[in-house]
């Protein structure tokens, strides 16, 4: 790469519902026609904006990280704001920084931290309704919890991927799932090195089951090891389901150096 040219990254949040999903897509709004869009007009450069994972139609995202190449001379730190100055309410950069050359939103990714939100209770969810799942019942989370402890670890998870995916394994690593549970709100957290196609909203899709008492907590065990989507839960709504942060061995963004207001406990994998 040439010296003059440099690579931006972004910290990038956005209201999933309007968009269909972050890759671009013909006639459609999505959040990388609308990056690249803006950037356009900002800069006069076609430069092609790519994010840590491509989140489907309708999933948020509150620490998207993106990032593209400029040979323009525009200050980094401004780059943000300027760009904000062209959306809307449902898409905005929290943070722009310049980065090194071999820095890759996707390929130096280290960890990727998702949240899932249920709303449960017989009454739907008005005031958040676009950023929560609605189950109109009381969910066992004890007994979620306990399933939760079989998907820590290096696992196939062929029974919880997508038939549209285009992965050549379905191995992947979990490092952490955690359930908070307050009034008739649930937050799922789940934390690996790296999903497949729908995998967390499927993951979700069982766990309810589990709390619905439909299926017992050891059941996700034998799902893991039955290798069969067939076998598991629906998949959950896109809605509820939110990119909440993106982790790298250096930390591009002064931003996030601040503690995280949603700590939870480590779990450690199953022997």
């Amino acid at each position: 790469m040439s010296e003059s040219v440099r690579t931006i990254a972004l910290l990038v949040s956005y209201l999933g519902m309007p968009f269909r999903g972050y890759a671009k897509q013909p006639q459609c709004r999505t959040v990388q026609g609308e990056l690249e869009a803006a950037w356009s007009e900002l800069s006069g450069e076609s430069v092609n904006m790519l994010a840590s994972g491509r989140t489907d139609a309708g999933v948020h995202a509150h620490g998207q990280v993106v990032h593209f190449h400029t040979a323009t001379g525009f200050d980094a730190e401004r780059i943000g704001s300027a760009l904000n100055s062209k959306f809307g309410e449902d898409l905005v950069i929290r943070e722009s920084v310049e980065m090194d050359s071999a820095f890759h939103s996707s390929e130096s990714a280290q960890l990727k931290h998702y949240i899932y939100r249920i709303a449960t209770g017989s009454t739907p969810p008005v005031l958040d309704n676009l950023t929560c799942e609605w189950v109109p019942q009381q969910l066992n989370i004890a007994a979620m919890r306990e399933a939760c402890e079989y998907f820590i670890g290096t696992h196939d998870y062929e029974s919880f991927a997508a038939s549209r995916r285009t992965t050549s394994t379905t191995i992947r690593t979990v490092t952490n799932v955690h359930i908070r549970g307050q009034r008739n709100r649930i937050i799922i957290h789940v934390r690996g090195t790296g999903f497949l196609y729908k995998m967390v909203r499927n993951m979700v899709g069982s766990l309810i089951e589990v709390g619905r008492g439909r299926q017992e907590p050891i059941w996700i065990k034998e799902l893991l090891r039955a290798c069969d989507r067939n076998l598991a839960g629906a998949t959950a709504a896109a809605k509820g389901l939110t990119l909440y942060r993106v982790h790298y061995l250096e930390e591009p963004f002064s931003e996030l150096h601040k503690p995280s207001p949603l700590r939870y406990p480590r779990q450690t994998p199953n022997a």
